[in-house]
């Protein structure tokens, strides 16, 4: 029913109509990983696009929008006050390797640019994402995967916002180990995310550890971000400019990080709150539309015209 109603929103215009009325408006979308291979509890939610999937949604998007650099968007935002019309800005979280051997292939392609956010210690190996090393032992612990999905959904939400040493008490408790491990989906190495930038791809600071800036101290979050700016310098050769808040989750109050951020040199921050950007927009919180988890074309449309917020379970398969 829920791709009748699209398809019918498609064909009365209404989605066309809303794209009009927001072209001030400036949207910008997100992806994780771009990998053929499934798993129905290390990618139950869906991070990882099939590429085929990944490159419809893309031409999709490129002939409903003005697909733009996102730093030159921010720029031209702080100069003039305006966003590009109808613009739109694609960007992916964390350094998967499929980023460049699946996405990259795919955009340059279609000639889109894309700003990857990096996490720097995932990529240089002092740190792998502690969701994959939970999914894989409740994997090994419960009967069926439907029972290990649900158990990991569940406490992944209420991790998440934790401080890196309160989260290792919760895997102690387990008696689970949250360490360092290969995982389905490896990262990028350093020579790979070096590899993307020469190819004409922004990479930009995810932080260096992965951290919620909503769970640790001010001093914590000041090495976070000072470690990740290094760390796109030192593989880049470029000063970063702008910064993705990991989880989505911004300090309390977010004046901390400001003046951290200027410190650096960086003009703004991407948040994972749903929405577009209009002309009143917080340059250190800004929306985004995420687009995983398994949409449709037509539903990636609705998504990101803003006419239906989809939650995940409504994504086809």
């Amino acid at each position: 029913m829920k791709n009748v109603a699209i398809w019918m929103l498609q064909r009365s215009g209404l989605l066309a109509m809303e794209r009009a009325r927001t072209r001030s408006a400036f949207r910008i979308v997100t992806y994780h990983g771009v990998d053929e291979r499934d798993h129905p509890v290390l990618n139950v939610d869906r991070l990882q696009t099939a590429p085929t999937l990944f490159a419809k949604q893309i031409e999709a998007l490129a002939r409903q929008y003005q697909i733009v650099e996102l730093e030159t968007a921010v720029r031209s935002f702080l100069e003039t006050g305006n966003w590009p019309e109808r613009g739109l800005a694609i960007t992916f979280d964390d350094g998967y390797r499929n980023n460049l051997e699946q996405a990259a292939p795919i955009l340059t392609r279609l000639g889109i640019p894309a700003t990857f956010f990096v996490t720097a210690s995932f990529v240089d190996g002092r740190s792998s994402p502690w969701w994959y090393a939970l999914r894989e032992w409740l994997t090994s612990r419960y009967p069926t995967s439907e029972q290990a999905a649900a158990e990991a959904l569940k406490l992944e939400a209420e991790w998440r916002p934790l401080s890196e040493k309160a989260r290792a008490q919760r895997f102690s408790e387990l008696k689970a180990s949250g360490s360092v491990a290969p995982t389905f989906y490896p990262f990028m190495n350093r020579e790979e995310v070096k590899q993307l930038s020469q190819m004409g791809f922004d990479i930009q600071p995810h932080g260096d550890a992965h951290l919620s800036f909503r769970g640790e101290s001010l001093d914590r979050i000041q090495q976070d971000i000072e470690g990740s700016v290094r760390f796109v310098r030192e593989v880049t050769g470029h000063d970063p400019w702008g910064f993705a808040y990991p989880y989505g989750h911004l300090p309390v109050p977010l004046e901390l990080a400001q003046s951290l951020f200027e410190t650096y040199g960086i003009l703004a921050a991407v948040s994972t709150r749903e929405g577009n950007n209009e002309a009143q927009a917080n340059r250190w919180a800004l929306n985004r539309w995420d687009l995983h988890g398994g949409y449709s074309v037509p539903a990636v449309s609705a998504r990101v015209a803003g006419i239906r917020r989809l939650r995940q379970d409504e994504a086809a398969p």
